[in-house]
């Protein structure tokens, strides 16, 4: 803890409880924590003249010692709008790893009626914020993985999908839980909550398996088509118990395969190679294959649910 203490003066056990929980926030507290140790305004102040304490924001403050790090930033911006103020929407979900791209502002969300517009950050204002819906990520504290997810339909729609698909991958949760999240604010008008249901009926179908970005576009093509959505990683063994392959998606009772092929599919030749040994043993046992590029599913999702609608009727 001695990296935060700086500037003269006596410290107090009040002090030492505050320093406590500041060393586990990049050295920052909000101002109710100081009140709630027992230091009064005017012993903040005498801090402050001495070098103990740093005014960050308004009510927000940093021990002296604390090094003004992005991750302080965070902290401050997100205790700046209340003391339950959280990093939210674009932010958390660059936090979480939900999406890849940095957001140009930082996000946090707030109480209703505690909204006022900043230069520094993006702030939203939520009628059903609780204090379960905020946790702290490495010092920072950031809304649930849940909330976030539900939160991104307010601001960047098509985030969404993305944010969900890898989420689920990471196993930042569960749709179960994503599911109760949006129960529990769901009302007319809650911004997110229409958009994520869709995906998250796609998602109860499948039970959330895939393995690529691709393959949750793939079955939204289908989807959204109503085509019946097929068994996900299907594997195909041969009498013995060998495995044959891991199908990316199978209609087991119509011995269909489906395979996707990524962007960088075909730079490795001895992939390629032991694919299409895979798919000549598969039709040998009577399996039919059916394969789409990355540009078929985003590009020509017409063409993709069109002929796996025609495939499924034959």
């Amino acid at each position: 803890m001695s990296g935060i203490w700086q500037g003269g003066g006596v410290w107090t056990s009040a002090d030492l409880e505050a320093a406590t929980i500041a060393e586990q926030q990049h050295g920052v507290v909000h101002g109710e924590l100081l009140r709630r140790v027992g230091l009064t305004s005017s012993m903040v102040e005498r801090r402050l003249r001495l070098g103990q304490l740093r005014r960050c924001a308004p009510g927000v403050y940093a021990f002296g010692g604390s090094p003004r790090t992005p991750a302080q930033t965070l902290v401050v911006l997100a205790l700046s709008v209340g003391s339950r103020g959280a990093i939210s929407h674009d932010s958390a979900a660059h936090l979480w790893g939900m999406v890849s791209r940095r957001p140009g502002a930082v996000h946090v969300v707030v109480d209703r009626w505690h909204r006022e517009h900043r230069s520094d950050c993006l702030v939203h204002e939520s009628l059903d914020l609780r204090g379960t819906d905020r946790v702290w990520m490495d010092g920072v504290p950031v809304t649930t993985a849940s909330r976030t997810v539900v939160d991104l339909g307010a601001t960047s729609p098509w985030l969404v999908e993305r944010a969900l698909s890898t989420s689920l991958r990471l196993e930042l949760f569960t749709v179960a839980e994503v599911d109760a999240f949006v129960k529990r604010v769901a009302k007319r008008g809650r911004s997110g909550v229409g958009i994520i249901r869709p995906f998250l009926d796609m998602y109860r179908i499948v039970g959330g398996r895939t393995e690529s970005y691709l393959e949750d576009r793939f079955l939204r093509v289908l989807f959204v088509s109503q085509i019946e959505l097929p068994v996900p990683q299907f594997e195909i063994h041969e009498q013995s118990g060998r495995l044959v392959c891991r199908a990316d998606f199978a209609y087991p009772d119509r011995q269909l395969l489906i395979e996707l092929d990524g962007r960088s599919y075909h730079s490795d030749t001895v992939a390629f190679q032991r694919d299409r040994d895979k798919q000549n043993r598969t039709q040998e046992l009577g399996w039919r294959t059916l394969r789409f590029t990355w540009n078929d599913v985003f590009r020509k999702p017409d063409h993709v649910a069109t002929t796996v609608s025609s495939f499924l009727r034959n």
